[in-house]
């Protein structure tokens, strides 16, 4: 075969890759699929397409360097690079855990961040639409058999090969069929911001009604799962697209305006949809807790919690009374006075594990292992204690409390040194970012949605959920839709560079001719 068709047959194998791996880790959030898949043995899939991936990733080398031309691919090998030198400092530990994190870091690093140099515009707007309409229908089920648990009240445990996870509506919050609440509500958010794209850009009525009806859908169950951290990140994300599609329209409609006028005009509607969005969560979460009441269902009580499965909920009692309908929604683990919920004490004790000695203060722990090592080195502060005395199950597996903040797990993994390198990256692809939609007067739509969903994910990651050292479906969306936005990056500069070399030409003055 000539290049042409090798490169025509490797684009065709990533592109099947990296939809089966997608796939795989979003349906592994639905804990029924889960139990299917760990009951049939499937769940060997998660590491054979790991393998299959580095392997691609070794092989490619040799044939396109595909990986190597991806933008700041240096930073990112600077960070896989701390990975494995932290991973050599504690092998004494094991080296299992770290070689599964370093090795999915790998493939969702270079092999799904370097996806968008193998498409171009028209390729990706076709992929991630055909991924939405499959991903998307999936959990639409999923999201009305929970709402279904919600209005029935319904609440039980399951146990699957990596702990318990709370199904239904319990402690106020609705877990439904998912597997962690954090990533339902992060990736059911994500998804939400799909179907309003989707129902703006569809021309048939009736497929405009059907996106809007599966947005509402997915907004009344970010509603009912309480979680905090997706409402923060979408907050964000709707303040970022509005200011940037304000703009957008404004210099469509007038690009003669004052910059103080496009400014006040940005703002207004920055105030404005971020108002309109809190007025629909307040009203739609007060609205909600009444459903039961109608339905003549009552809770069904609280049946325990795992920190490290989507929540960080204190000591619970068993034997607690009816709660009050018109409180069906309220938590009880924010009504303790620690706004946080155990945050600022979790990241404290994180923090002061890994500053405690040169070595751990410059490498951390090693990504996949950090969580053994600080129960060993540190077995009584709250981290640790906290879950040998409440989850005796989950400390016999050597799991601690989770950082609940993606950014202080690369502290923790990989020390000062992980978080230059990973830092660096997220900095300058940010600041590239940004410097795009300044500079774009009217940017596609398309990317607009992009910007947004990145912006949520970035931010929701803050205060839940370890982003970067583990292959889950919110980071698989994370480094694929990096990427997505890194072409229109390249493509918008491209093009101000070629029209700014033709403006230079047309004005330079042509010589005089002689008489």
């Amino acid at each position: 075969m000539n290049k042409i068709e090798i490169k025509k047959w490797t684009d065709l194998f990533v592109k099947l890759y990296i939809s089966a791996v997608l796939l795989y880790q979003t349906l592994w959030q639905i804990v029924p699929i889960r139990e299917f898949l760990c009951n049939t043995g499937l769940d060997i899939i998660s590491p054979a397409l790991a393998v299959v991936g580095f392997a691609f990733l070794l092989v490619d080398i040799f044939i396109e360097r595909t990986v190597f031309q991806s933008r700041y691919c240096a930073l990112l090998i600077a960070a896989v690079a701390v990975m494995g030198v932290s991973s050599l400092f504690y092998i004494s530990y094991g080296w299992v855990d770290n070689a599964k994190v370093i090795v999915w870091q790998i493939v969702q690093m270079a092999l799904i961040y370097s996806f968008y140099l193998r498409l171009d515009k028209r390729q990706i707007q076709n992929y991630l639409r055909n991924m939405f309409l499959i991903i998307s229908v999936v959990f639409t089920v999923a999201v009305i058999a929970s709402i279904y648990q919600y209005i029935m009240q319904i609440s039980y445990v399951v146990q699957v090969n990596d702990g318990n996870c709370r199904q239904g509506f319990q402690e106020g919050r609705l877990f439904g069929v998912f597997g962690s609440v954090y990533f339902a509500s992060l990736l059911i958010s994500l998804l939400g911001i799909g179907s309003v794209y989707s129902a703006i850009k569809a021309r048939p009525i009736w497929l405009k009604i059907l996106f809007a009806l599966q947005a509402l859908l997915f907004f009344v169950y970010v509603v009912l799962s309480g979680t905090r951290s997706a409402l923060v990140g979408l907050i964000i994300g709707i303040v970022l697209c509005a200011a940037v599609a304000a703009r957008s329209v404004i210099n469509k409609k007038n690009s003669s305006f004052p910059i103080w006028k496009k400014a006040v005009c940005v703002s207004a509607s920055v105030i404005i949809c971020a108002a309109v969005f809190l007025g629909a969560y307040s009203g739609g979460e007060k609205l909600l807790a009444k459903i039961p009441a109608w339905a003549g269902t009552v809770d069904s009580g609280n049946q325990g919690d795992d920190p490290n499965n989507g929540s960080n909920d204190n000591t619970h009692d068993d034997n607690l009374s009816e709660p009050n309908i018109d409180d069906v929604l309220t938590r009880p683990d924010t009504q303790t006075g620690d706004v946080s919920n155990n945050r600022f004490s979790i990241w404290k004790d994180y923090f002061r594990c890994t500053f405690s000695g040169v070595k751990s203060t410059l490498l951390g722990y090693s990504p996949g292992a950090y969580m053994k090592i600080i129960k060993q080195e540190f077995p009584d502060i709250f981290i640790v204690s906290y879950i040998r005395e409440h989850y005796p199950l989950t400390y016999s597996l050597d799991r601690i409390y989770d950082t609940h903040n993606g950014y202080v797990a690369i502290v923790a993994g990989t020390g000062l040194l992980g978080l230059l390198a990973m830092g660096a990256f997220l900095v300058l692809y940010a600041v590239r970012t940004l410097k795009y939609f300044i500079k774009a007067k009217r940017p596609d739509s398309f990317w607009i949605m992009i910007f947004t969903l990145l912006a949520v994910i970035v931010v929701s990651v803050f205060f839940d959920s370890d982003l970067f050292y583990k292959c889950t479906c919110t980071s698989i969306i994370f480094w694929m839709l990096a990427g997505f936005m890194m072409k229109a990056v390249d493509e918008g500069k491209t093009a101000d560079e070629k029209n700014e070399a033709l403006n230079a030409d047309i004005k330079q003055p042509t010589p005089e001719q002689p008489e």
